[in-house]
């Protein structure tokens, strides 16, 4: 894309300007980034300029014939080369890069890699040459490609077979038992040698396989290597059955199996690879290839399931992702899927219509395949061609050859068909109809896909006499279609060129083209946050708000701009950049319509600026001028907005969600503020009381979520309410809130303890900000009146599950955020066990007082008071006995480590060595430890799913953090040696976590890279940030090729963006409500959790993802029809001055580009073709 490439052109010119005395990582990282983002042109370049730097350091130096290697391998494999001559020509040139490192630096770490690749790129050219042979163009040279096929995987073999020799002797070098926990650092080595060995094994059977593709189909010579490879194959997958390289050998044994027409059993392997029940990414890839695998067997003679590779197909591309749409394994799939959707077309006893449905779908799907480079580009050309014989007979190939034609007919396509199409999907998703909505989408495809093509061959056959005006039109055009298709950085683009270069002649079409733009990064930000594309992210943001500062700079007052201060504004607030989200909401000025939203909605964000800031620790708050001036601007934006709704909304009418919503949200500013009365007056005053517009007549009705009358809402407001009445120290007003509360949570069980557990983290969190910001007077005042009111609530006799729960709950609040005084703290300690001791014992005397699943939760509350206050002894003592019940009660198999860990941290005596006990358990006890505890929720994510992943990732990343928190731990205990040893240890611990895991949790990276530095200092080193974990990022689609996925007859990925999306949890309005509560609440799990109860392990908001819904881009209607051209048209590459004078110079448009280059190479054919009659006479 021009703009990205402009950025990494800038990007590259300050990477030249590092100094010579700079360490070598700038280097090695700048380049990093150019092949991770795909750019690998410049990455040549990059290393080209350092190759002629004399100020490179030796060690850069030696490596760049390396790195060129491997850059122009990345680009190969990535798929942006599309001529199968060039590819060759680039594999020579990383292999004599390679032959030069190797010669010039045989002694070097990396001369085994490189020697790997240098095989892996002999059996890649080996590949490109079996493609030339099955290519249709090279029926008579088959042969000649066939030899040298056979001459490359031969010496690919030979260099296999050494790496495979001296890879097995690596591994078979280390002890069979190596104890993880011991000697991490050996024992990863072992495993990364037994990687290498796999892939080594794996290599040389696809030796095996691919000299069965250097020989004719179906000969001896190609059955019998089919037959060794699947030997192979076989081996492997036997010795590593349970490992990913297990799982690939299998796979690759199924295909041998299919190309030996062992249909069934290549099937049954297929079925048991994608029944495998794993998650990992690498698994899902190669799930997909098996997926391609299946299909080519079902399209075989002798099964015949076109209808089931067809519907498959579909279901699977309309699962795919992003750039995961068009891997090599897509292109795979859509070709089975095309083979057939033909076969099917080809049967005449079809209706005319079904068969022409089929016969289009397979031809538009071709035109996808045939865009990329790879094994089926030819193949799809080809079959292009025969699939518009049998659409329309002879000449179906032709197309328009001058713009007015193609115009026209792309014209209408989008004026005239579009809506009505884009109508039929939306009425297809609301019958529910599987088939219909499968109809209707493929229909609007391929409407898009023959509309793009269209408008392109009319923008490439244009020349000098076409008007500017009619070109943009066809840009204009061009860019709607590609958003439809969700080929969003054209659209983009397109829309960009429009508003950048004509603003002055055609203003309406410039913002036009501005809004597009910014609809199309809209909706990259959406994709790329499905896919995890963060620094993509951060590019769309980048352009969004560029293009908003031009529109609201060129026409500040228009409907346009208007809406794009409201984009950004929510696109800030989706980021957590909720000051930039405000500033922008804050523009928004008194005389549009969208003024009462942006004054709240820039009240809300900066609400929720200032509930981050002062949630953080001292150290890291912004600067309390910034925190009051936040807080300040957000109850007066509200305060506003909140007038301005109330105002328009008649007395007599419901107040909006959005009004109500807001109001919740200044509550909370009040509450903070110790505005009790204000508070109460908010909640409960009409008109448009919130009290009154959460009512329901039957708490039975109320909705879980969506809406103020939700549960979710509702018990929140509740909340409000009651923490209002503490600290108005009205006592019975607060236990009819406390009875209101028990209602909405269905009168007891977790949902209710929850709630009350919800605000005891609430007051929590209150005394620790104004804590935090020095806030002495009003912190003693809160915690004061709360201390007042549970002391009056605990003499009641008429106590409930639910009023003993809130009793505990909030004097443990008050316990953890009075850690500095331990007397009160103690005190408050012992009142929240007396709390939890009656539960108990009320449990006793009754056993329907509370659900008997929930009392080990209970317990579990007790033995954190115990740890709480030092009693450490007494808290194992209790654990041991829950563990004793329930050994595996994940809860409390994590307490006891952190009564050990604690234990470990309170310097009674030589209590460091119970860190220790906290790494180890006690086996005897039946402890887990965390280092069993980080094994066991590994095993977990492994072998479950999504839910896994929800119900035990947090775990995992505490048990491996306070893994190495105890090594640190241990480490500072001790000196010398011993004191080494564990801090490097704790480090290799930190730095191996971070290497194997993929997709790190934003939440825990910041702990770990605390942690880390932690422990450099604990070394005497001075402290780095911890180095993120590379994130691989798949090769983007070439930016010429646009295209949908018209061949998934029932895609779910291509609803149209043209209305509004609306979410299922309300406005956002409410999400920004109910973050800034969520925040203030600190929301956790349901029943009892088990918190340590410091700083670093407070639970976290937990806002949901949002989806931003794109502007809103209309069908552009139909045009008036253009005149005909004047005898002096405007030219197009001169369009008309608005103003006087000379217009300033401007970059040629791709077309133009493409005129010129055709007139040239025109000219240079007539010349030629001269001489050549020349020599002729």
């Amino acid at each position: 894309m021009r703009i990205l490439r402009s950025v990494v052109i800038a990007l590259t010119v300050a990477a030249f300007a590092v100094p010579a005395a700079e360490a070598e990582e700038p280097y090695v990282e700048f380049l990093q980034g150019l092949r991770d983002r795909s750019y690998y042109n410049y990455a040549l370049i990059y290393l080209d300029t350092l190759q002629e730097d004399a100020n490179v350091p030796k060690d850069i130096r030696d490596v760049i014939p390396y790195e060129k290697a491997s850059t122009l391998l990345m680009m190969s494999r990535s798929g942006a080369i599309t001529n199968p001559e060039v590819q060759s020509r680039q594999l020579d040139q990383a292999l004599g890069f390679l032959e030069a490192f190797i010669k010039n630096s045989p002694g070097h770490p990396r001369a085994g890699e490189a020697n790997t690749e240098r095989a892996g790129i002999l059996l890649g050219k080996g590949r490109v040459e079996v493609w030339q042979s099955r290519s249709p163009s090279n029926k008579e040279n088959r042969g000649e490609f066939q030899k040298r096929a056979k001459e490359f995987v031969g010496q690919a073999r030979v260099i296999f077979q050494k790496a495979h020799d001296q890879h097995k002797a690596s591994w078979e070098a280390f002890p069979k038992f190596i104890d993880k926990i011991d000697e991490p650092k050996k024992f990863d080595d072992r495993r990364q040698a037994e990687v290498r060995y796999i892939v080594a094994q794996l290599d040389l059977a696809h030796c095996l396989y691919e000299g069965a593709q250097a020989s004719d189909q179906g000969s001896d010579a190609y059955k019998t290597k089919l037959r060794d490879a699947a030997s192979a194959y076989e081996e492997i997958h036997a010795k590593y059955r349970s490992q990913i390289g297990g799982l690939y050998a299998r796979t690759w044994q199924g295909k041998c199996y299919e190309e030996q027409d062992d249909i069934q059993r290549a099937l049954g392997i297929y079925k048991e690879l994608l029944g495998h029940p794993g998650t990992s990414e690498t698994l899902v890839r190669l799930q997909d290839q098996v997926r391609h695998f299946r299909l080519i067997c079902l399209n075989n003679e002798q099964r015949k399931d076109y209808q089931l590779v067809i519907d498959e197909a579909a279901e699977w591309l309309a699962a795919a992702k992003g750039r995961k749409k068009y891997s090599q394994q897509s292109l795979g799939i859509r070709w089975e899927q095309v083979l057939a959707q033909e076969t099917l077309g080809d049967d005449r006893n079809l209706s005319e219509t079904d068969r022409k449905r089929l016969l289009t779908s397979a031809r538009t799907t071709a035109q996808v395949i045939k865009r990329f480079p790879g094994q089926y580009k030819e193949l799809a050309t080809f079959k292009e061609r025969d699939l518009n014989v049998k659409l329309k007979g002879a000449g179906a190939n032709d197309e328009p050859e001058d713009f007015d034609t193609a115009f026209s007919l792309g014209q209408e396509l989008v004026t005239k068909k579009t809506k009505p199409l884009l109508d039929g999907v939306r009425t297809a998703q609301k019958t529910k109809d599987k088939d219909k909505i499968q109809k209707a989408r493929t229909d609007l495809n391929q409407h898009l896909d023959r509309a793009r093509e269209l408008l392109q061959l009319a923008l490439r056959v244009s020349d000098e006499d076409t008007p500017v005006s009619d070109l943009n039109l066809a840009r204009y055009y061009l860019s709607y279609m590609h958003l439809l298709s969700r080929n969003n950085y054209e659209a983009a683009i397109l829309g960009e060129f429009l508003a950048n270069n004509y603003g002055d002649e055609n203003p309406v079409q410039a913002q036009d083209g501005s809004y597009m733009a910014m609809a199309a990064y809209v909706q990259a930000f959406n994709d790329n946050e499905k896919a995890r594309r963060r620094d993509e992210q951060e590019i769309d943001v980048a352009q969004m708000e560029k293009i908003a500062t031009f529109l609201v700079e060129k026409w500040p007052d228009s409907d346009r701009a208007m809406d794009a201060r409201l984009q950004l504004g929510t696109v800030y607030g989706k980021l957590k950049r909720h000051e930039q989200s405000a500033e922008w909401y804050g523009q928004v000025p008194e005389t549009a319509s969208q003024f009462t939203n942006a004054q709240i909605r820039a009240g809300q964000a900066y609400w929720a600026a200032y509930i981050e800031g002062a949630s953080k620790e001292s150290a890291e708050q912004p600067l309390r001028a910034d925190l009051d001036g936040w807080m300040a601007s957000a109850e007066k934006f509200l305060k506003n907005g909140i007038a301005r709704s109330e105002k328009e909304t008649p007395a007599a009418t419901p107040a909006s969600d959005d009004l109500i919503a807001a109001k919740l949200s200044l509550v909370q500013i009040l509450v903070s503020a110790g505005k009790y009365d204000e508070c109460v007056k908010t909640l409960t005053a009409n008109p448009h009381s919130i009290m009154e517009a959460i009512a329901v007549k039957d708490e039975k009705t109320r909705p879980k979520s969506g809406g103020v009358k939700s549960i979710e809402f509702a018990s929140l407001a509740y909340q409000l309410l009651l923490r209002c009445y503490v600290g108005t120290q009205e006592l019975p007003k607060a236990q009819v809130a406390m009875k209101s509360l028990e209602a909405i949570g269905g009168g007891g069980g977790e949902a209710l303890t929850e709630m009350y557990r919800q605000i005891g983290q609430q007051l929590q969190d209150e005394l620790e900000r104004l804590k935090n910001q020095n806030q002495l007077d009003q912190f003693n005042t809160v915690r004061k009146s709360f201390e007042t009111f549970l002391g009056e609530l605990s003499k009641r006799t008429d106590q409930t599950i639910g009023s003993l729960t809130w009793i505990g709950e909030t004097y443990y609040g008050l316990a953890q955020s009075s850690a500095e005084e331990a007397a009160a703290a103690g005190n408050f300690y012992d009142q929240a066990a007396k709390a939890y001791q009656t539960i108990l014992d009320r449990s006793q005397e009754d056993p329907a007082f509370i659900d008997p699943a929930r009392l080990t939760g209970v317990r579990l509350r007790l033995v954190n008071c115990q740890r709480e206050k030092g009693s450490f002894e007494q808290a194992l003592e209790l654990v041991k006995k829950i563990i004793a019940k329930n050994p595996r009660s994940l809860d409390a198999q994590v307490e006891a480590n952190f009564i050990f860990q604690d234990w470990g941290a309170s310097g009674q005596g030589d209590s460091w060595k119970k860190y220790q006990d906290a790494m180890r358990g006690d086996k005897t006890a039946g402890l887990w430890g965390w280092g069993d505890t980080a094994r066991r929720m590994q095993a977990l994510l492994t072998q479950g799913g999504a839910d896994a992943r929800d119900r035990y990732e947090n775990r995992y990343y505490e048990a491996r953090y306070n893994l190495t928190r105890c090594n640190l731990g241990l480490g500072l205990a001790q000196t010398g040696a011993k004191k080494t040893e564990a801090l490097e240890t704790a480090k290799l611990q930190v730095v191996s976590f971070v290497a194997i895991t993929s997709d790190f949790s934003e939440e825990w990276w910041p702990k770990f890279d605390g942690i880390y530095q932690e422990i450099q200092t604990g070394l005497g080193m001075i402290p780095e940030p911890l180095e993120k974990p590379k994130e691989y990022v798949a090769p983007p689609a070439p930016v010429e090729i646009a295209s949908t996925d018209s061949s998934s007859e029932n895609s779910k990925t291509k609803k149209s963006k043209t209305k509004v999306k609306k979410k299922a949890e309300g406005s956002d309005t409410m999400t920004y409500a109910l973050f800034g509560i969520i925040a203030l609440l600190g929301v956790g799990g349901g029943g009892f959790m088990v918190m340590k109860g410091t700083k670093t392990r407070k639970p976290s908001a937990a806002m949901a993802s949002v989806t931003i819904a794109p502007p809103v881009i209309a069908p552009p209607p139909a045009r008036p029809a253009r005149k005909k051209r004047s005898a002096t048209p405007q030219k197009a590459g001169t369009a008309a001055p608005a103003v006087k004078g000379e217009k300033p110079k401007r970059p040629l448009t791709p077309e133009e580009k493409e005129r010129i280059r055709r007139r040239r190479a025109a000219k240079a054919k007539a010349k030629a073709e001269a001489e050549k009659r020349a020599d002729g006479e």
